[in-house]
């Protein structure tokens, strides 16, 4: 089955409908990644073959999950899964944040390749721990933003008490966040601030790539 079929299939077992374009943009995305790939390490090479199931898709299993008009994607890595979202919901406007800059010279290229105009891209550095790379002439790099979302997502980033601590900040009131995680993760009972209302199991046409996505809201005040 060639790309754009699988890309095709797959968005129908997801109950998505996305215009010739936005597939385009997503076929295009996986290009890019494969080809950065190669000296950036953005994905495992064992998902060199399985880009568009293993990743695409499942990025965008978790669309229905995604609310208001201001998102942010933290520890995007190589943009996943805040471009294929921002593919498919144009309408709304993505922050796509990681603190390596290796990582963020590859989604500020593809934000410009891609032609995103919803997108932008920071290198915030949450943790509060020093960065991997080198401060950007900018010296942003490590600054805590003074910014609130309507949604924050984050996928394979860390365990979930650890990414709501870095995302609360961020998240508006009555925001929430949108943990992907492994079927194998045992998130708390209660986190300071929060209350989990959605554990749901997802799944894309590869059946290897089941997760978890947990949807936190953010407490008033």
């Amino acid at each position: 089955m060639n790309d754009a079929k699988l890309l095709t299939t797959g968005l129908s077992g997801l109950n998505l409908a996305l215009s010739e374009k936005q597939r385009n943009k997503l076929l295009a995305y996986k290009e890019l990644l494969l080809r950065w790939n190669l000296t950036y390490n953005l994905v495992s090479r064992n998902d060199s073959h399985r880009i568009i199931e293993r990743h695409i898709l499942d990025s965008l299993s978790v669309l229905r999950h995604i609310k208001g008009k201001y998102i942010a994607d933290i520890g995007s890595g190589a943009g996943l899964p805040g471009i294929p979202l921002s593919i498919a919901l144009k309408e709304k406007e993505f922050t796509i944040v990681d603190r390596s800059l290796r990582k963020v010279r590859f989604l500020r290229h593809a934000v410009l390749s891609l032609k995103l105009e919803n997108v932008g891209v920071e290198s915030w550095n949450l943790d509060g721990s020093h960065p991997r790379d080198k401060t950007d002439a900018s010296g942003r790099h490590g600054q805590t933003p003074v910014v609130e979302f309507d949604t924050v997502v984050a996928r394979a980033m860390s365990d979930p008490q650890n990414v709501w601590k870095m995302a609360r900040p961020l998240i508006g009131c009555n925001g929430q966040l949108v943990i992907q995680c492994g079927l194998n993760a045992e998130p708390p009972k209660e986190f300071p601030g929060a209350k989990l209302v959605q554990d749901t199991t997802l799944a894309n046409s590869d059946s290897e790539a089941q997760h978890r996505a947990l949807v936190l809201k953010k407490h008033k005040g």
